[in-house]
């Protein structure tokens, strides 16, 4: 408010906006009499409203009608669908599941697509809700912004619990996000805009609770009082807690497959430029690729003295030759669990690596490194090697014939009871399992 000599009285306003930056100014022009009694009352009037604090029930009433408005502009079904290629989907069927729980280790947000979750801190040894998320909310985001400098997870300052049957979330790893953040910048800046309005409509929350208007004791004893009404403990997020959803659909993103795979922790990351370069590879393994040595490959069966200049891959799982020449690819992928040995050449630059084909024979390639690269490559293979098939058996592949029984396509049956353990966690497979019965 301003006081003119001209005997006007001019208001400002902010107002929301679509656009950004999603607030418009609007002037009003008020016309005061000349009565000089009459202008000292507005002045005063005016100047006292001006000073009031603003009552902290409509304060916070005002900041959820902001961030409410903000979140259907900024972030739309089609942003979240954006974020959330490469991420799982799961279900929570009771109340009462812990998604994070507090002190832990978090390197995930949450997207909350149906039901709703409350927040939860341990206060003076009291449980206290600090806040419920509704469907089209996120959680889990302070984690998220206190890791983005040193990129390692941070510990949960709350637990994060459901209060909603049938509550499905969206599982955010930190990776995806960044990865996202980095390659879309209009994403980038919607999601820390929209960040940015939840906090401080948290911060005049927790001032709203601390001003005794609310008590937080009382309103973690409603809540607490409500679940154990409906008999639920609080539950570890586990397996046996989740069920799958159908993934995202998924769109055309050049680290759709590095986002789903699990890194290495013991293991370098590749720069952005380095990764992007293999992106046909890492579609076609599922994975991320760990290492790479620029090299000469040839493969048995290849004219004598027939090199492909290219470069060794080495995933999780798999080792790859690849070429890209004027477009053209060359992708040779081997799996690690087909690989029976890895020999230095006489010659310190030569690697020849041995490996079992579909055609029940052995294939070897022949790899030329520089003098500099060819020993560490060569321990980078047998280390890798010994690591992924020291606890496998390797098989024949049955025979391709029309002929064959299913005693050839079979290896053989196995009965199992309740609880057995078929494939272990972390365990590589060169196997396909066929359900016969339970």
């Amino acid at each position: 408010v301003s006081f003119r000599d001209d005997n006007l009285i001019e208001i400002k306003a902010l107002d929301r906006s679509d656009i950004p930056p999603f607030i418009e100014e609007s002037s009003y022009v008020f016309t005061t009499l000349s009565d000089e009694k009459k202008k000292k009352f507005w002045h005063s009037t005016l100047s006292a409203a001006m000073n009031r604090s603003t009552d902290s029930g409509a304060l916070l009433d005002r900041v959820r009608c902001t961030r409410s408005h903000l979140k259907s502009v900024l972030l739309t079904e089609y942003h979240i669908d954006m974020m959330a290629i490469g991420a799982q989907q799961f279900e929570l069927p009771e109340p009462g599941s812990v998604l994070i729980s507090e002190g832990s280790k978090n390197d995930h947000v949450f997207y909350i697509h149906k039901g709703s979750v409350d927040v939860v801190k341990l206060v003076d040894g009291v449980k206290t809700i600090l806040a419920s998320a509704q469907r089209g909310e996120f959680v889990g985001d302070i984690s998220f912004l206190r890791s983005l400098k040193s990129r390692k997870a941070i510990s949960s300052t709350a637990s994060i619990i459901t209060s909603l049957p049938d509550t499905e979330v969206t599982k955010l790893p930190h990776d995806l996000l960044y990865t996202t953040f980095s390659e879309n910048e209009q994403l980038a800046w919607r999601f820390y805009f929209l960040l940015a309005a939840t906090i401080a409509e948290r911060l005049i929350r927790l001032n709203y609770l601390r001003s005794g208007q609310l008590s937080g004791t009382e309103n973690s004893k409603a809540v607490l009082q409500r679940s154990s009404a409906s008999a639920v403990a609080l539950k570890p997020l586990g397996m046996e807690n989740l069920t799958p959803k159908s993934k995202s659909p998924q769109g055309k993103s050049k680290t759709n497959s590095a986002r789903r795979s699990a890194e290495v922790s013991t293991s370098p990351r590749l720069d952005t430029k380095t990764d992007k370069k293999y992106t046909s590879v890492r579609t076609a393994i599922g994975e991320s690729i760990l290492q790479t040595f620029s090299c000469k490959f040839s493969a048995s069966g290849h004219k004598k003295g027939s090199w492909t200049h290219g470069a060794l891959l080495l995933s999780r799982n798999h080792i790859c030759l690849y070429r890209k020449v004027f477009g053209r690819k060359t992708q040779i992928i081997i799996p690690s669990v087909a690989v029976e040995n890895v020999t230095a050449k006489n010659d310190n630059k030569t690697v020849c690596l041995r490996c079992f084909s579909s055609t029940e024979e052995f294939e070897e390639f022949l790899l030329s490194f520089s003098e500099e690269d060819a020993p560490i490559a060569a321990r980078a293979l047998d280390r890798y090697i010994m690591k992924m098939t020291s606890s496998l058996k390797r098989k024949k592949l049955p025979k391709r014939s029309f002929d064959a029984t299913g005693s050839d396509l079979f290896g053989h049956e196995t009965n199992y009871s309740k609880d057995d353990v078929i494939v272990e966690s972390g365990k590589l497979s060169n196997c396909v399992y066929q359900l016969t019965h339970g």
